[in-house]
């Protein structure tokens, strides 16, 4: 997954992976950088199982983000973010 800033050309890696089209951007730590949330198939995975991640933007927008696991049940085309206040606090 890239971040793209069409005013400048700047792109940058978010993280490897195969993920779905589901992605919702949110100030999840108040700390003035949208994060990401999205969902992609948990490395090694058989059959392939998808579960909800949260990226954290580094300063370093060059670097790839933080990445953490939400919920390793929650993965999918269609996720829901009414749970995410639950887990991510």
């Amino acid at each position: 997954m890239l971040w793209y800033r069409p005013s400048t050309f700047e792109k940058g890696l978010v993280a490897n992976g195969h993920f779905h089209c589901g992605v919702a951007l949110d100030d999840i730590e108040s700390d003035g950088h949208k994060d990401i949330i999205a969902d992609h198939i948990v490395p090694g995975s058989k059959p392939e199982q998808f579960a909800l991640y949260w990226y954290e933007q580094d300063r370093d927008l060059q670097q790839p983000f933080n990445e953490y696991v939400i919920d390793p049940d929650k993965g999918g085309p269609h996720f829901g973010t009414d749970h995410m206040d639950q887990n991510v606090q």
